[in-house]
């Protein structure tokens, strides 16, 4: 009878620890939005999963993206689960080349700021911010590369105030958007 009970206790304690660390485990990790369900958000077939984006633009700070050949999108990362999020997401368009009156902003901006040391600028995006299927912000993004030990980072800022923060994507977003 003392081995039954002690069995017993043994496989709840088992059982309560597992679940423990089974939803220590989910709490623990940041759920990754369904990429059918931000096709069908953002009304775009055809997406490649990117990974995680920090940003400014939305709700929260975590975000993922999602890319295709002409728009790279960036939702709340915990799009899905919170129903209330679900309908905020950025659209960057494809990049165009940077005039020589963009030039002579960013040049006069580093002057007075210098926060601009060690960035390079490869073009400028038009970036929209949707809430419910309508568009709450628009404005220009530029991409800019920088460097930090050896490997290379690349992010979006305002083009009207390039030492704000924008969207920053990490070493493999380098790869992956460079030539977007």
């Amino acid at each position: 009878m003392g081995k039954r009970i002690f069995f017993v206790m043994l496989a709840v304690c088992f059982l309560l620890f597992s679940l423990f660390f089974i939803y220590s485990f989910a709490m623990s990790h940041e759920p990754v939005p369904s990429k059918r369900l931000v096709e069908n958000s953002v009304r775009d077939n055809g997406l490649h999963i990117f990974g995680p984006v920090e940003g400014a633009f939305l709700h929260t700070p975590k975000n993922y993206g999602f890319y295709n050949d002409h728009r790279f999108y960036v939702v709340e990362q915990s799009l899905g689960n919170h129903e209330e999020l679900s309908g905020w997401y950025a659209v960057i368009e494809t990049g165009e080349a940077l005039t020589a009156e963009d030039e002579a902003a960013l040049q006069l901006y580093a002057k007075k700021e210098n926060p601009l040391n060690g960035l390079e600028y490869k073009s400028k995006h038009k970036m929209r911010v949707y809430q419910n299927g309508e568009v709450t912000k628009e404005e220009w993004l530029l991409k800019a590369v920088f460097s930090s030990d050896e490997d290379k980072y690349l992010s979006f800022v305002p083009l009207a105030n390039p030492g704000n923060s924008g969207f920053n994507l990490f070493a493999e977003g380098y790869k992956k958007i460079l030539d977007f």
